[in-house]
């Protein structure tokens, strides 16, 4: 393959298939015979894990050829695909911890992601510690005293938009002797690409900017094959597979990837900037923003483009939100991100999933012409 990795990835899966990647829906594919696709993809070894061919809960060939795209857009040796953004969390944290381990997670995290760490690990004897990834010497402390087995961090946080540096996190992680996992999902690897900054493992959410079109939900996880490998193992126990229906659909978005954030971030950044000024929005935070608290280490490390996520805080608190989630024409109201449409979310719910004020509201930026949302906006604020 050559050219730079959007480039790969879309010549990935369509050796001896012409323009598309084939939807195959077949229950098995038994060790020891040909792949059903020749030529669709590099010889399958029936003794590893990550490329078991006997039955469709170890994958298929459609989900094959988006984990090898997924692999090469992150810049890993390997991924596993899973039903979700929190199967691919839970796998993956499950396959590496064991009762008596800790695991130290960034006080910054979605807040699903932290039931799961504190509650539903605690109970299998897995004790999750949570720490500043923004305060460099704490977390440098936590690790000394605490000594885990993984630290769990977001690049870019959500919903908080807080920057937790890549580069310096992993080197800490390294120092000693951490496995480092980055959930990517807010940035993609058209912004960030965590492992090239010497993270271990980095995790996705297809749900969101990667599948891009708010039709289809998956997860990932990225990394090197001897940390992969495990996760692969848990999934052919857990049965969280992601369906090669689903993963047509997430290949689908994975071609407009690089063309999506660009649009989305530059959209954004106009929204932003105008939504800064309003005097009916008490903070707001963006990082393609010169006044965002983390813009210098953001910048070094993702460059140009800031995303398409704003966060802000509506002085009319719950009842503004709500009537902005009742009045919109076409900004829609709901829990996700990183889609074709903008969207937006808060109010009580912010209260419910992200343990922030009822007045904050996530604002994802679509495809939509620039001037028409920031017209909206001044609408329905």
């Amino acid at each position: 393959m050559v050219g730079k990795p959007p480039t790969q990835a879309n010549q990935i899966g369509n050796r001896g298939f012409g323009s598309g990647i084939p939807i195959i829906t077949a229950n098995f594919f038994p060790v020891g015979q040909d792949d059903p696709a020749p030529g669709y993809l590099p010889p399958r070894d029936p003794t590893d894990p990550t490329q078991r061919v006997e039955y469709a809960r170890a994958g298929s060939p459609t989900v094959w050829a988006l984990e090898e795209v997924l692999a090469t857009l992150e810049g890993g040796e390997v991924a596993v695909c899973a039903a979700s953004g929190m199967s691919a969390i839970s796998q993956c944290l499950l396959a590496h911890l064991s009762a008596g381990d800790r695991l130290i997670y960034s006080k910054w995290a979605y807040s699903n992601t932290v039931d799961f760490l504190a509650n539903h690990l605690g109970r299998l004897g897995i004790q999750a510690i949570a720490s500043d990834t923004n305060d460099l010497a704490a977390l440098e402390a936590d690790l000394a005293q605490h000594r885990p087995k993984i630290l769990f961090f977001e690049p870019l946080s959500n919903p908080a938009l807080a920057y937790c540096p890549a580069r310096e996190i992993a080197a800490f992680c390294k120092a000693y002797g951490v496995i480092s996992v980055a959930d990517n999902s807010l940035l993609s690897p058209a912004i960030l690409r965590p492992l090239d900054h010497g993270v271990d493992i980095v995790i996705h959410s297809l749900t969101k900017i990667i599948g891009g079109f708010g039709e289809a939900m998956g997860g990932v996880v990225i990394g090197r094959r001897e940390l992969i490998n495990p996760v692969a193992r848990m999934r052919w126990s857990l049965g969280g597979v992601l369906a090669p229906q689903v993963a047509g659909k997430i290949l689908d978005g994975v071609r407009s990837l690089d063309l999506r954030v660009r649009k989305t971030s530059s959209s954004a950044l106009q929204v932003a900037t105008k939504l800064a000024t309003d005097a009916r929005i008490a903070e707001l935070i963006y990082p393609g923003l010169a006044s965002y608290h983390w813009r210098d280490p953001f910048a070094a490390d993702c460059g140009h483009l800031g995303g398409s996520v704003i966060t802000f805080f509506h002085k009319g608190g719950a009842e503004a939100v709500a009537r902005m989630a009742n009045s919109s024409s076409f900004i829609r109201f709901g829990p996700s991100f990183g889609m074709a449409i903008t969207s937006c979310n808060g109010g009580t719910a912010s209260e419910r999933y992200y343990d922030q004020p009822a007045g904050f509201v996530r604002l994802s930026i679509g495809l939509e012409d620039p001037e028409d949302i920031i017209t909206e906006l001044d609408r329905i604020l």
